[in-house]
């Protein structure tokens, strides 16, 4: 990762949710070692587009990179009531980068300039890893496919990509699930 350093972390924070609640899915005996990159919102998005180009070579070596998130995710705009709608802002950033990321990838962080990006990604946190997605598709020369399509809640997408793996659909129902009528959206893991 030169120039970048990249070290363990000895905390006792623990693997995030962004990485447990999928791979608890994938990998439910957890028997595979896991590696969590944080993300540092101080950098610019370029900053993570390159960082995902550098993290490219580890696929060749049988890395398997998890880049999760919502590309869409505005806690603070979820309506319960909407359980699988988008808001018409979710939908055209939505829609905006995944045309970007199926025609050129290395030009995700531009999405900043979309007129929804602010309503769209408040905090950096759920956008980023989206990019290090397209830093390596942009490396690899390979074009990320939908894997996970749909809204949640009106202000959150759960559109996921892959780049090079089919995935079998499953019989699960579309949207997502109604959240206790006790529980704040801001409160919840969705």
């Amino acid at each position: 990762m030169h120039p970048t350093w990249v070290g363990a972390d000895v905390d006792s924070w623990g693997i995030d949710h962004g990485t447990w609640s999928v791979l608890t899915h994938a990998f439910p005996r957890a028997d595979i070692p896991v590696v969590q990159l944080s993300i540092n919102a101080f950098k610019g998005l370029d900053y993570h587009l390159g960082l995902g180009a550098q993290l490219a070579p580890l696929r060749e070596r049988g890395v398997l990179i998890v880049a999760s998130g919502n590309v869409v995710h505005n806690l603070g705009g979820v309506d319960p009531q909407l359980v699988d709608q988008g808001f018409d802002w979710a939908r055209r950033f939505d829609d905006a980068a995944r045309e970007v990321m199926r025609t050129e990838p290395t030009e995700a962080a531009r999405l900043d300039a979309h007129r929804d990006f602010g309503s769209a990604v408040p905090t950096p946190d759920h956008f980023i890893p989206l990019l290090y997605l397209a830093g390596i598709a942009g490396a690899t020369r390979t074009r990320p496919e939908v894997l996970v399509d749909g809204y949640a809640y009106g202000s959150l997408s759960m559109t996921a990509y892959t780049l090079g793996l089919a995935c079998r659909g499953g019989d699960q129902p579309a949207g997502a699930p109604s959240l206790p009528a006790d529980v704040p959206a801001d409160s919840a893991n969705i």
